[in-house]
């Protein structure tokens, strides 16, 4: 099992972890140091593991990354500022299920409406108590 410490001093680290006890096994410094929050998934199909990172320190950019050496390599910007605390993928398409494309809309609309939201909250003027 692969975790991510973010860590104290700006070190991000993959670790993995016995799933059984919670003891870790291994630590690697990974190449980029994310920010305060990450999410990490592997893609069910090819096993290609990804990472989204943001929040304090963050670089708000989406990785491929390398579980044997760490490395992490650059997709592109997540397009939102506050990143990303967690990635999902859902399993192979069944019947009556959308496929993978209309499934990456449908998320890649989820997160604009979540995000929308967040901003209208924030923006809402405070109303006075008495």
């Amino acid at each position: 099992m692969f975790t991510i410490d973010t860590g104290a001093a700006g070190n991000s680290f993959l670790c993995t972890v016995n799933p059984l006890t919670g003891a870790l096994l291994t630590s690697l410094v990974m190449n980029v140091n994310l920010g305060g929050v990450a999410g990490m998934a592997f893609d069910p199909v090819t096993g290609v593991a990804y990472v989204a990172d943001g929040g304090f320190g963050g670089t708000n950019m989406l990785y491929s990354l390398n579980t044997l050496t760490g490395t992490a390599t650059l997709i592109g910007p997540l397009g939102i500022n506050s990143g990303l605390a967690g990635l999902a993928f859902r399993g192979p398409a069944q019947s009556g299920v959308p496929d993978g494309g209309t499934s990456a809309v449908l998320l890649a609309l989820a997160v604009a409406g979540l995000f929308g939201l967040h901003c209208a909250i924030k923006m809402r003027p405070r109303q006075g108590l008495g």
